[in-house]
């Protein structure tokens, strides 16, 4: 009798348990897990199509800055040019109160240029420079000091004078004698005054340093005179002379 009341009362207690247990269980909340929460929770490891983002930038490269005084006009000048030329010398005497008036000759010849020097600020340079039209038979040339002005130093457009002692010499004797009677002068006399060019042109780069490009020269000479050597008799010579030039440029 107390083994049956025993296992009752074990039957009931377990019956009990089982109750207690459900009623628990479908009081508690359900809780759904949405999508987007679940994506959320995953680790970005996890995905193996997640590519990292790209910024794109509408900023265009920085070039490098060029190099001072590449493809600028400044610092040491050298400059040479030649080309064809020509020249006109004309010759007068004075007699008394009187010019007369002698032969001209002109023809043509080779014209260059030769200058060195430096440059100052704004393009300017100063050289020292010869320029001439030579012939067989006459020279035309001034000795002095030019400055020679580049507007913008980076472009090619450039315009000087030079202003030194003029030349002029007559190698035939052919100039300043009004008639037959009266001997040509000592053709190894120099004529020598106050020498005047004006140059211009265009310089073309062609490398960082150096440029190519045309000259135009005009030159003349006065105060320039020249004696007879029988009688002493004294002309003045007027020579206007230029030429094209093609001119090679390191500056």
């Amino acid at each position: 009798m107390r083994w049956r009341l025993g296992a009752a009362s074990v039957a009931v207690t377990t019956v009990a348990v089982r109750l207690v247990f459900a009623q628990t269980t479908d009081d508690a909340p359900l809780v759904e897990t949405s999508p987007a929460a679940a994506q959320t929770t995953e680790s970005p490891s996890a995905s193996p199509s997640a590519a990292p983002s790209i910024v794109a930038s509408d900023t265009p490269p920085v070039a490098p800055a060029p190099r001072p005084g590449l493809y600028t006009h400044d610092g040491f000048y050298l400059r040479y040019s030649i080309g064809p030329g020509a020249y006109r010398i004309g010759a007068g005497a004075a007699s008394g109160d009187v010019v007369v008036e002698g032969p001209t000759v002109s023809g043509v010849g080779v014209s260059e240029i030769l200058a060195i020097g430096g440059t100052l600020p704004h393009g300017v340079v100063l050289a020292g420079a010869s320029s001439a039209v030579v012939s067989s038979s006459v020279i035309v040339a001034n000795y002095g000091l030019l400055v020679d002005w580049f507007p913008d130093p980076a472009a090619g457009w450039h315009l000087g004078g030079e202003l030194g002692i003029g030349v002029v010499r007559n190698v035939d004797g052919i100039v300043a004698f009004p008639s037959t009677a009266r001997p040509p002068p000592d053709p190894d006399d120099l004529a020598v005054g106050l020498g005047a060019s004006l140059i211009g042109g265009y310089d073309a780069w062609v490398t960082p340093q150096f440029s190519m490009g045309i000259n135009l020269i005009v030159m003349t000479t006065a105060f320039a005179r020249q004696t007879f050597q029988m009688d002493s008799t004294s002309y003045s010579l007027t020579p206007i002379a230029g030429g094209v030039m093609v001119s090679v440029l390191y500056h």
